[in-house]
């Protein structure tokens, strides 16, 4: 019989050809189904919800076939209690599936899903779900699916500003970019923000990129741009090289990680002229 509950520990012992991936997932919100296509695709789901993973799609290699065995998801939720940290896997609080035989699985057709529901709580963040192989005593994970769970849907707005007297910035100067987010909308979410600056000879390619990522004392994200990046070839601070007009754009969520009330306000503009020395 299938063991349960143990895939973290697994490590792959069966040839690299013989492959399964969970392609999709069927949830089930609140009665309510939706696909997942793609593992980490992010989904808005209500606190106190009930949700279910009502169905999946795998792709079973012939050579796994060839194998035999039988493969059974597990599934996972990750919780946190605190904003700006991930959390942990409830691994006491698993849905399983039936034991379905590989060359079932292979069939192409939507498989039965995990059995029972959970109730989703506001620090709620993660579902988890592993394929998992087992033939006699082998087990080995086959694929893991992810799916990002979003409990609140905020509207971030980014300012910025260049700090003290810009009236007069000349080549080589150091520039001080101060940038600060507003979430206008419901509940506690934590993202970042990055700052492009462009010269007019080339409005596509920046000349400085810097990032702004930790909170103040209240948690909101507020203060001084800068790029501790050790890759990048940008210096910690912005000095303009070159005299002209430059463009500077402070971007809120940039790798759209949240989805929001509202996109329409994610990118704040504004101008700045540098005078030779």
């Amino acid at each position: 019989m299938p063991r349960r509950g143990v895939f973290e520990q697994l490590e792959p012992r069966f040839a690299l050809a013989a492959t399964a991936d969970v392609t999709a997932l069927l949830l089930r919100i609140n009665g309510q189904q939706q696909w997942v296509n793609q593992s980490e695709s992010r989904v808005m789901v209500s606190p106190g919800a009930s949700l279910e993973v009502a169905g999946a799609r795998i792709d079973v290699s012939g050579d796994l076939v060839g194998v035999g065995g039988v493969l059974q998801m597990e599934g996972y939720l990750r919780s946190s209690t605190k904003m700006d940290a991930l959390g942990e896997f409830n691994y006491a609080d698993g849905r399983f599936s039936n034991a379905l035989a590989v060359d079932e699985a292979a069939i192409d057709e939507v498989h039965g899903g995990l059995s029972g529901s959970w109730q989703v709580a506001a620090e709620t963040n993660r579902l988890s779900v592993a394929l998992v192989h087992y033939i006699g005593d082998e087990v080995e994970v086959m694929d893991r699916f992810f799916v990002q769970l979003q409990t609140v849907l905020p509207d971030f707005e980014g300012q910025g500003r260049v700090q003290g007297d810009n009236r007069s910035v000349k080549v080589g100067q150091l520039v001080q970019l101060a940038a600060s987010i507003s979430n206008l909308d419901e509940g506690p979410a934590v993202t970042y923000l990055e700052v492009d600056v462009y010269h007019e000879s080339d409005p596509l390619t920046p000349v400085w990129v810097g990032t702004l990522v930790e909170q103040d004392g209240n948690g909101r994200l507020s203060g001084q741009v800068r790029n501790d990046n050790e890759n990048d070839t940008f210096e910690k601070f912005w000095r303009p090289d070159r005299a002209g007009a430059y463009t500077i754009k402070v971007y809120v969520d940039p790798e759209h990680h949240w989805l929001e009330s509202s996109e329409d306000n994610n990118i704040f503009v504004f101008k700045l002229d540098v005078a030779a020395k």
